[in-house]
């Protein structure tokens, strides 16, 4: 204590200063001593300078990483594993860090794809059309400036799908057709597409759709649903072609869940009611038909809790089975039914059309001719009119 007392300030001030030396000289003093000191002196030293580089390592990782994670692979990977949401957020950060311009191409094609996906989770048809225009778009630009060439394939494949989806089938066809000749890994996808394609141009092309629909059904390593589903589709097509008795055939060997199985009985109406319809109009196995059409669509009803497309088809069906019978004020209430709930659907113009021609025969022409009027006011553009029933051709007829 007197020590300290009788110290100078200058010397307490440069205490301090020098305090880290005298106690490096007191360890190196004390590890002198004997050889286990300066062996554990060592090992701490060695410990001490291993964290230290550990833990800049791991900064330096880290500020790697960060950097790392906003590339066009990372989002390439994430759109892999359908997680769209940081497929998108990595496009967006990209962005705003300024994105390599050899990177657009990939970045668009990014987008574009977590758009498709999008548009197929929208409960709204016409939203469904809409957002797949934007990823054809997307996707489009994405191969006009480069996409990296493992994806060259996959990119015109999304550009024709989103397109047929898009309520663009011929172009989609256009484009999946060409396709077709060169990439045999994606066969199975781009003919089912192309068979929905044909059904729906304004002029539906059922031969076409019927070859696309076999040549997914010739595949050996179809998995059951899809061979199920293709099954349907292609019934669906017999239908549509007149083939009634093979379109029948066909669906008595397709197993199905309840979606499918609600298609099925859609199907089975249809082809039921067709079959009355080329009975002589005197005939009474036209209303025996009619009954079992109208049991079959009642079960498709039942099968489709959320209303689809479907449900609407379904009740067309179930008005025209009405109509077939010979008890047409029962088929306009359905015909008028569906006008009213679905708007400007495909299924409310062909009822609307329905519901003339029965008020036409009635002898009520100024109703009839309101409802020639209300259909022709749906057709906008004939080029992107799509209605599988009520094809342009028939309507033009009509």
């Amino acid at each position: 204590m007197a020590d300290q007392a009788d110290s100078t300030p200058d010397q307490q001030a440069n205490a301090p200063a020098d305090a880290p030396t005298g106690r490096l000289a007191q360890l190196v003093h004390w590890a002198r001593a004997s050889k286990l000191r300066m062996a554990i002196v060592g090992t701490l030293m060695l410990t001490l300078m291993g964290v230290v580089f550990g833990t800049w390592s791991y900064l330096a990782h880290l500020a790697v990483n960060h950097e790392d994670q906003y590339t066009i692979a990372r989002a390439l990977e994430a759109l892999d594993e359908k997680d769209h949401a940081k497929a998108k957020a990595i496009i967006g950060e990209m962005q705003q860090r300024g994105a390599d311009p050899e990177d657009f191409g990939g970045a668009l094609y990014v987008l574009g794809s977590v758009k498709a996906a999008q548009a197929d989770q929208e409960w709204s048809k016409d939203r469904q059309r809409a957002m797949h225009l934007v990823a054809a778009r997307y996707l489009q630009k994405a191969r006009e400036l480069g996409v990296p060439e493992r994806l060259e394939s996959m990119s015109r494949f999304k550009v024709g799908q989103s397109l047929v989806r898009g309520n663009q089938p011929q172009a989609g066809i256009e484009a999946l057709e060409k396709l077709l000749d060169e990439d045999s890994a994606l066969f199975t996808q781009i003919h089912a597409l192309l068979a929905d394609a044909y059904q729906s141009i304004p002029e539906p092309n059922w031969s076409a759709a019927l070859e696309h629909s076999q040549a997914v059904l010739s595949r050996s390593d179809l998995d059951a649903k899809s061979r199920n589903q293709a099954s349907i589709t292609q019934a669906d097509i017999l239908g549509n072609m007149g083939r009634l008795q093979e379109a029948g055939q066909l669906l008595k060997f397709v197993g199905s869940n309840d979606s499918q199985q609600a298609l099925i009985n859609l199907i089975s109406g249809r082809i039921v009611i067709e079959q009355a319809n080329r009975l002589p109009s005197t005939s009474k196995e036209r209303s025996v038909l009619s009954k079992q059409a109208r049991q079959y669509l009642q079960q498709a009803l039942q099968l489709d809790p959320l209303s689809s497309t479907l449900t609407r088809q379904a009740k067309y069906w179930i008005g025209k089975s009405f109509e077939i019978e010979g008890n047409y004020e029962a088929a306009i209430q359905r015909y008028d039914h569906l006008n009213k709930a679905y708007g400007d659907s495909a299924e409310s113009t062909a009822a609307m059309l329905g519901k003339a021609d029965l008020a036409r025969a009635g002898g009520n022409l100024d109703q009839a001719l309101a409802g020639y009027r209300e259909v022709l006011t749906t057709v906008r553009d004939p080029q992107t009119y799509v209605n599988p029933l009520l094809p342009l051709s028939h309507l033009k007829k009509r």
